[in-house]
């Protein structure tokens, strides 16, 4: 569409309308506000405050595009079905190196892999000595759930230490790479199995990902590009979510 139509351009002009009604034009008090509006440009905080309006009508279509274009629970749950059915159905091991992370990350992120749509995964996580709330949580979801597998370290090995020793608890065909404080859509390890089918010579894969802020909401998308050697010379786009 054109800009005119956009959120943003048609609360700018409503904007300026009721500023011009307020402070007419060859008026001391218009003369007063150019004055005003000419210092905020000079300090560059007038520029700033009209990057907003369109931010608006930015994050107003990306919402709108995750709820047309994701599965919504009818979807995962037929998921859920047709996971059962592919011919090739790989065990993904995914791996998480742990240190004193924050409880709601942590949970967030157990629940997210325990609410996938593909079933045949296990979750190998190598805690190193965060201390007794960390090992409480991660003893009580292993508990329950017999694909998670946890090692608990006498030391902080870091992540490349941490990482190994949750690797060395795999068993799966495929391993995936995951940190504490991620969450992976409920589609994500179905999708991997998807393209797998469609594509078994495949032996790397990666996802798109996103930023979670502090009200729970998508706010910061990267949307990659097919395989790209020069970009990756600059930038690990591979990243999370990866699975190998």
């Amino acid at each position: 569409g054109k800009m005119v139509d956009t959120l943003g351009w048609r609360i700018l002009t409503k904007i300026r309308g009721f500023r011009d009604l307020l402070i007419p034009y060859d008026t001391r008090r218009r003369d007063i506000y150019n004055k005003f509006i000419l210092i905020l440009k000079k300090k560059k905080a007038y520029k700033k405050v009209l990057k907003v309006i369109p931010a608006l009508d930015t994050k107003r279509q990306y919402h709108k595009w995750i709820n047309e274009k994701e599965p919504d629970t009818a979807v995962l749950d037929r998921q859920r079905q047709d996971a059962k059915n592919p011919n090739y159905q790989p065990k993904i091991s995914i791996i998480v190196p742990v240190y004193k992370p924050e409880k709601e990350m942590l949970e967030s992120m157990l629940k997210s892999v325990l609410s996938q749509t593909y079933e045949k995964w296990e979750l190998c996580i190598a805690d190193g000595n965060s201390g007794k709330d960390t090992r409480d949580i991660l003893s009580r979801y292993s508990g329950s759930e017999k694909r998670i597998k946890i090692t608990f370290l006498s030391e902080n090995k870091h992540i490349p230490g941490n990482s190994n020793e949750a690797l060395s608890l795999a068993s799966g065909e495929f391993v995936s790479f995951l940190d504490q404080d991620d969450e992976l859509s409920p589609d994500a390890l179905y999708e991997v199995v998807l393209l797998l089918n469609s594509n078994p010579k495949a032996d790397i894969i990666y996802s798109d990902e996103d930023k979670i802020n502090v009200k729970g909401e998508r706010c910061n998308p990267f949307f990659k590009p097919d395989w790209s050697p020069d970009l990756l010379l600059s930038v690990n786009y591979i990243c999370h979510f990866a699975v190998v």
